[in-house]
């Protein structure tokens, strides 16, 4: 339309102001009032075609600003969009779960080198079995009141020593605490990969969809005070470990000085320590019955390594060593397998625990949410950022 009246008014500028007068007219005229009728035209052309490009220019903005403020979106849209979001925390969480298999299988791998590496030769070793006889018998004699055990010490020594040699040289590379922080990113990661676009494709405004989002709860803690983020404060914080929600829920099970892994092989290693020291106690008291006495009449553990005794002798051990060697690989390898399914698999304590969280919440919101036709505007603050620099 703008360009049909600019047209129509430059023709009658050529028309009215440059074509040649007649003489005659000329002549009634002076030559002054012949140029001020002239530049009486132009100037009155010149405003109708101002007039005209301001005119349409008000209509244009006022036809958009209308447009703007009356975008909305349908039932179906709106169903659609909780669709897309429900699908893609569950590509999300599958994506989580593919790599923590796998990072805990690696996991299981590098522990079982370190345990036939270190752990194993150690323990099956000749003088190793002696220390433990003299070590037991010395927690015997010093029972007192303690209602510990000397089988129960045992055991936590030997669960001192498989943390010391095989755990914390493996928890330098990898180990179940970080697998599930990196099972926690990628989650996130995939999400927002997944649903940054669905403002450009469903043509809805930005900051109407960054409200949507914040209504999605991604962490919903009972403790006190509650600790809940939104999906929207998941997904556009820099690093979701500075949210006090988050790093609740990463640490919610565990004590500072515990993480995932001691939940798991503490409880396995248990067994196996009590199964071990229960099998050296019946060693000693086969054996070893007189050694015991004679520490303890001769004053403590001392009298007994000075006099030379040796609960059994070597050629005894060396006899013995590859059937305690069978059994404990069998057990060890049993107790490992156990622990790593029961880390995948764990959906309150394993290292997927973050995951299961996050997924639960937002999937059940979007499924249960209210289909209904919502107002979907621009946000009052004017905040209008492209979704793709919050991701």
């Amino acid at each position: 339309m703008l360009t049909w009246n600019y047209v129509y008014l430059m023709a009658v500028m050529k028309t009215y102001c440059f074509r040649k007068i007649p003489v005659d007219v000329a002549s009634s005229f002076g030559s002054n009032s012949l140029t001020h009728l002239k530049n009486l035209l132009i100037v009155t052309v010149a405003c109708l075609l101002f007039g005209a490009v301001t005119g349409c220019s008000s209509i244009s903005t006022t036809v958009s600003e209308q447009v703007d403020s009356a975008t909305k979106i349908s039932v179906a849209t709106y169903r659609m969009i909780d669709q897309e979001i429900w699908d893609a925390s569950t590509l999300a969480r599958m994506d989580a779960e593919d790599d923590a298999q796998h990072a805990v299988r690696h996991w299981a791998d590098r522990v079982w080198e370190q345990t036939e590496k270190d752990f194993i030769p150690w323990y099956v070793d000749y003088w190793t079995q002696q220390g433990l006889f003299f070590k037991y018998t010395w927690y015997q004699m010093n029972k007192g009141e303690n209602t510990v055990t000397a089988t129960e010490r045992l055991a936590t020594h030997l669960k001192e020593q498989f943390s010391e040699r095989v755990l914390k040289p493996v928890a330098l590379e990898t180990d179940p605490d970080k697998i599930a922080d990196q099972a926690a990113s990628a989650y996130i990661r995939v999400l927002a990969d997944q649903i940054q676009d669905i403002p450009d494709r469903y043509q809805i405004p930005v900051a109407a969809f960054h409200r949507k989002l914040k209504l999605i709860p991604a962490i919903e803690l009972p403790t006190r005070p509650p600790q809940n983020a939104s999906l929207y404060e998941i997904l556009t914080a820099d690093d979701p470990v500075v949210n006090p929600a988050y790093t609740m829920l990463s640490d919610r099970n565990d004590s500072p000085a515990d993480g995932i892994e001691s939940r798991y092989t503490a409880s396995r290693l248990d067994t196996l320590a009590n199964r071990a020291a229960d099998k050296l106690a019946q060693k000693i008291a086969l054996r070893g019955g007189g050694a015991a006495a004679a520490a303890i009449a001769g004053g403590g553990i001392g009298v007994v390594i000075s006099a030379g005794f040796t609960a059994w002798s070597i050629i005894e051990h060396d006899k013995e060593r590859p059937a305690l060697e069978a059994e404990l690989r069998e057990s060890l390898r049993s107790a490992l397998n156990e622990t790593s399914r029961l880390l995948i698999e764990d959906r309150d304590h394993g290292v997927l625990a973050s995951v299961y969280h996050m997924s639960l919440n937002i999937e059940n919101h979007v499924w249960s949410a209210p289909f209904v036709d919502r107002q979907l505007e621009e946000d009052p603050s004017g905040n209008s950022e492209d979704i793709e620099s919050l991701f």
